[in-house]
C-alpha cells in the first residue's frame, strides 16, 4: 500500500469512528423486532449454524419473520448465493464493523452464534434472546476459551455436559439443551461427497478404506489460543520428520489405506504439506467449501477417524466406527489447556496411541476388519449422548419454540 492510501486508509478510519460515536446513542435506543432472527456466520455457513439455518429457512418459509445472516467475512458467502439476506459485520473501508451489521445486531429479536457474540460493544437489550449452539463437547477444558455471553440456552450433545458447561459459563442448567447438534443431521450420504472422494481426492472407495485424522490445534495462526506446541520437521504428533511419514506412506499404501489428515479451522497448515503423498492427504475448511461438501457428510464415508482431545471424536460414536485416540502429548496437555471432565480416559473408547507403533497398529486393525471396542463406544455413547433422533434440528426447533426462544411455526 502506496503512502497515499495509507493516509486515505487513515483519515476514512478516523472519519469512520467519529460518526460511530453519533451511531452508539442511536443503536442504544434502536427498537428490538421480535420477528428479526440473525445467524452470526463466523466462516462459513457451513456446520451448526449453517444445518439450522437451513432447516429454519425451510420452516418459517410462509411465516412474517426476517432472516439475516451477518457474515464476518463476505468472501464465504456460498458462490450459488441463494441467501437472501446477508449483511457484513465488518467494513472493507475502515477498521471496525459496518453501520449496517451494527444496526443487526441492535434490533435482531433472536440471536444464533456457534462460537462467540460478534462485537460484544453492542449490549443485549431487553427482548433479544441469544441462542448458542456451540460447536462441540469434547474433553478440553473451556475455562477460558469462551465469551461471557448472557444466551438464553447452550447446546450439548447429552446430560452428561449439563453439569460441565453450567459450571464453565456459569450459567443456570436450566440454561443447558442436551438435543445434540444440527450438524449431526450430516451423518448421511451425500452424492456430492462420493463425487469428491472419487473425482477429487481421486479415492478408489471401492478398493481402499479412509481413515480421517482430525487433530486437535496446536499452533494457530491466531497466538492467543495455542495450545501445547509441537516442534518437529512435519508438525504432526508422533512423526519427528518427514522420512518417518514416508514410511507411514508406503505402509498405508500397502495396506490400501487412505489417510486423510483434516486441519483444525485454528491450525496453520503444517510444514510437511509442501511435500507429495500418494496414500496421505491434506484438507482445509477451503477445500471442503470450495467443492461445496460439509465436513459431516464426510465423515459418513470414512472407515476409521485418528483424533485425540478433539470434540469430532465425541460426536463419531454416533456412527459407530474405530476411534484412535493419539495421546503422545497427554501430560503436557493436561497441563496447559487442561480436560472439561476428570479422568477423560475412561471417555475415550478406542485404541489409545501414544507412539507410532501404537499408530500402525490401530491402521492394521482397520485394514484388516478388526474392531474391539464396539461395546466400549456404545457405553460410552450413552453416556455422552441424548437419545438418537431422525433430525436433530426438528427436535432443536421445537424445544425453542415450545421454550418461547422462537416464534411458532
Amino acid at each position: 500500500m502506496s503512502w497515499v492510501k495509507k493516509i486515505i486508509f487513515k483519515l476514512t478510519d478516523l472519519l469512520y469512528h467519529i460518526c460511530l460515536i453519533f451511531w452508539y446513542p442511536f443503536l442504544w435506543v434502536s427498537r428490538v423486532k421480535p420477528s428479526k432472527i440473525v445467524f452470526f456466520v463466523r466462516h462459513t455457513l457451513t456446520d451448526n449454524i449453517g444445518e439450522m439455518y437451513w432447516y429454519i429457512r425451510q420452516k418459517y418459509s410462509e411465516k412474517d419473520v426476517e432472516l439475516i445472516c451477518l457474515f464476518s467475512d463476505m468472501d464465504c458467502v456460498p458462490q450459488n448465493d441463494i441467501i437472501d439476506n446477508k449483511i457484513n459485520l465488518f467494513s472493507k473501508w475502515h477498521e471496525g464493523p459496518s453501520f449496517a451489521g451494527l444496526r443487526c445486531l441492535a434490533t435482531c429479536g433472536v440471536l444464533f452464534y456457534e462460537h462467540y457474540v460478534p462485537w460484544s460493544r453492542i449490549k443485549k437489550k431487553n427482548g433479544q434472546k441469544y441462542l448458542n449452539l456451540w460447536h462441540g463437547c469434547g474433553y478440553k477444558d473451556l475455562g477460558k476459551f469462551h465469551d461471557d455471553a448472557e444466551f438464553e440456552m447452550i447446546l450439548a450433545t447429552g446430560s452428561f455436559y449439563v453439569d460441565i458447561f453450567a459450571r464453565e459459563w456459569n450459567c443456570d442448567k436450566e440454561k443447558v439443551l442436551a438435543l445434540g447438534y444440527p450438524r449431526f443431521d450430516l451423518f448421511r450420504k451425500d452424492a456430492k461427497v462420493e463425487k469428491y472422494l472419487n473425482s477429487v481426492l481421486n479415492i478408489n472407495t471401492e478398493k481402499q478404506k479412509i481413515i480421517i485424522w482430525m487433530p486437535t490445534y496446536r499452533q494457530s495462526e491466531n497466538m492467543e489460543v495455542e495450545e501445547s506446541r509441537i516442534m518437529n520437521a512435519t508438525g504432526l504428533p508422533l512423526f519427528e520428520t518427514i522420512d518417518l511419514l514416508r514410511d507411514f506412506n508406503d505402509f498405508c499404501l500397502e495396506r490400501k489405506i487412505m489417510i486423510v489428515i483434516k486441519r483444525h479451522p485454528a491450525q496453520k497448515r503444517y510444514p510437511c504439506e509442501t511435500e507429495h503423498f500418494s496414500n496421505i492427504l491434506f484438507l482445509g475448511n477451503d477445500d471442503l467449501y470450495e467443492n461445496d461438501v460439509e465436513l459431516y457428510n464426510l465423515l459418513y464415508y470414512t472407515d476409521a477417524l485418528i483424533s485425540d482431545y478433539s470434540s469430532v471424536a465425541v460426536d463419531y460414536l454416533l456412527i459407530d466406527r474405530p476411534i484412535g485416540y493419539v495421546l503422545s502429548d497427554f501430560d503436557e496437555y493436561k497441563s496447559t489447556r487442561g480436560f472439561s471432565m476428570e479422568e477423560p480416559l475412561k471417555y475415550m473408547p478406542g485404541n489409545h496411541i501414544y507412539n507410532l507403533e501404537d499408530l500402525l497398529k490401530f491402521v492394521l486393525s482397520v485394514s484388516d476388519g478388526e474392531d474391539h471396542y464396539i461395546e466400549a463406544r456404545n457405553e460410552v455413547k450413552n453416556k455422552l449422548h441424548c437419545q438418537s433422533r431422525e433430525c436433530y434440528c426438528e427436535s432443536i426447533l421445537n424445544t425453542l419454540i415450545s421454550k418461547k426462544l422462537l416464534p411458532g411455526v
